[in-house]
């Protein structure tokens, strides 16, 4: 796909998005709706692109889901927290429990010949896509914001 048909599918889906939908989802509405639009583009798609926000997001999240297992099962033994650790932060968690009941694949912004999310690497591109968003509301609020928001959007789906 050339470049300029590239800037075309990267406006054409921008302005397809629903954002107001999309927050409501989240729980969460931005303050800079262009932090949440970068957190959903993908690099194949724009430079700017949201591939540092996913190595921020997912370092984020990490030290807030540890914070998080260590002040509601404080009883857990070492074992028991890494477990859930490793759980609550995999590619499969983040794409399964809460990029899919969040409907998130309708709004990332990726050429359409790679829309389907199914597999290894559209689990990827889902987890991706949520480790950016928690960047975002990070950048867009405070670490208490993206504490609350990462408790609000994990809380249903640990309970199962």
């Amino acid at each position: 796909m050339n470049e300029t048909r590239l800037a075309q599918e990267f406006r054409l889906q921008v302005e397809e998005l629903d954002i107001e939908e999309l927050e409501r989802r989240l729980g969460y509405t931005f303050k800079d709706k262009g932090r949440l639009l970068r957190a959903l583009t993908t690099s194949v798609i724009s430079e700017h692109d949201n591939e540092e926000m996913e190595f921020r997001g997912d370092k984020i999240l990490g030290f807030l889901i540890s914070e998080i297992i260590e002040q509601e099962a404080p009883g857990f033994k070492a074992s028991d927290r890494s477990r859930v650790y490793s759980y609550v932060t995999s590619n499969e968690f983040l794409a399964n429990e809460i990029a899919v009941p969040k409907g998130l694949d309708e709004f990332i912004i990726i050429p359409p010949h790679l829309r389907k999310f199914d597999g290894d690497m559209g689990m990827k591109r889902l987890a991706d896509c949520v480790e950016a968003l928690i960047c975002a509301v990070y950048d867009d609020g405070d670490i208490e914001a993206t504490a609350n928001f990462l408790l609000q959007n994990w809380k249903e789906p640990l309970a199962k």
